[in-house]
């Protein structure tokens, strides 16, 4: 059984790790492997120290100034001792026998990241726990699921399904690969999409994203985003993102600049609607396009995959996995002609 260390990045949430802590410590020392749990302080002034130094055998990683989620991230990934980091956020609260069906999905060679079933407080599932993405108008999109359909997936408990990206909140990452992709990449500072750009990447390298649904963890909520942005600045920081995301990651010729005059119509027409916020993104984003566009050419450098291949091999174990669960001896060709029409739905 592979070791783990739970990295747990916080600023500020003093509240959060009081009520969340001894859960994560909890699932470290149940874990069949060694397991071991840090927390990377970002900057707080909240009497979030002296919370975690109030929990023994916690360790506490300390920033003097707030570097945000990405470089807590990195931080702890650095100073974990173990082959595979479980990143997991304050607000998030493990079962405790989440850790080991995570760190079997390692025992194949080519898993990057292993994420659980990420539920509410009700014990709903998230719908973006498994994320199914396809392209169209050369902009990425996800593949509606119902949470009925998604709550089937949990209890048939077929594994492991492919998932475009992992949560930030909540995965189990291979330390030497994320540290070799240098971690979140810090062009999505402060927050939102780095998580999809870090799935993107694995995948066009070889590596696959998966979820495990043996494993569960609830997101409390009460994070640290709504309460030190604006909404409105999250807004922004939101489309700003989703912007760079694609410059950076499409990688056929021509799609940074497909995307852009699609992005500054969809801009316009919201304009016109009294909606500034897709506007004030876009032009959020545009001192930051030669970073993007820089590292597009490090990503089709790298490509193993192109981003079809990876959006079908997603797609392909999706509609595969649905087969089997509408009908346990459904054969390739019933997946295939699934597939087939909800292309044609798209």
């Amino acid at each position: 059984m592979r070791n783990v260390s739970v990295v747990i990045p916080n600023w500020n949430g003093a509240d959060l790790l009081a009520r969340n802590l001894p859960a994560a410590l909890a699932a470290a020392h149940a874990h069949p492997g060694e397991g071991e749990v840090i927390v990377v302080d970002d900057g707080s002034t909240d009497g979030s120290r002296d919370v975690v130094k109030s929990h023994a055998g916690v360790r506490l990683v300390e920033h003097e100034r707030n570097r945000g989620f990405g470089a807590a991230c990195l931080t702890g990934a650095t100073s974990a001792r173990h082959e595979l980091v479980f990143l997991l956020n304050s607000d998030a609260r493990p079962d405790p026998g989440a850790l080991g069906p995570l760190a079997n999905a390692f025992d194949a060679p080519e898993v990057f990241a292993a994420s659980p079933l990420v539920l509410d407080q009700e014990g709903g599932l998230a719908e973006v726990t498994i994320n199914v993405p396809y392209l169209r108008r050369g902009r990425i999109r996800y593949r509606r699921r119902s949470v009925e359909s998604l709550s089937a997936l949990a209890a048939a408990r077929l594994s492991p399904w492919y998932t475009f990206f992992p949560l930030g909140g909540a995965v189990v990452v291979d330390r030497a690969r994320f540290l070799a992709l240098g971690g979140f990449d810090e062009l999505f500072h402060p927050f939102y999409y780095e998580d999809v750009d870090l799935g993107f990447r694995a995948w066009r390298r070889g590596w696959s994203c998966v979820v495990v649904p043996e494993s569960r963890v609830v997101h409390a909520g009460g994070g640290t985003i709504g309460r030190a942005f604006a909404e409105r600045q999250v807004r922004v920081i939101r489309k700003r993102n989703r912007l760079l995301l694609h410059c950076k990651n499409l990688t056929r010729p021509g799609a940074p600049a497909l995307f852009l005059v699609q992005q500054t119509v969809r801009a316009i027409a919201r304009l016109l609607r009294f909606d500034p916020i897709e506007l004030l993104g876009t032009l959020a984003a545009l001192p930051h396009l030669p970073a993007a566009l820089a590292r597009r050419r490090i990503e089709r450098a790298s490509a193993v995959r192109s981003e079809s291949e990876i959006l079908a091999l997603i797609e392909g174990r999706w509609l595969s996995n649905l087969a089997k669960l509408q009908n346990p001896g459904a054969s390739p060709c019933d997946a295939e002609r699934s597939r087939s029409a909800l292309r044609a739905s798209s």
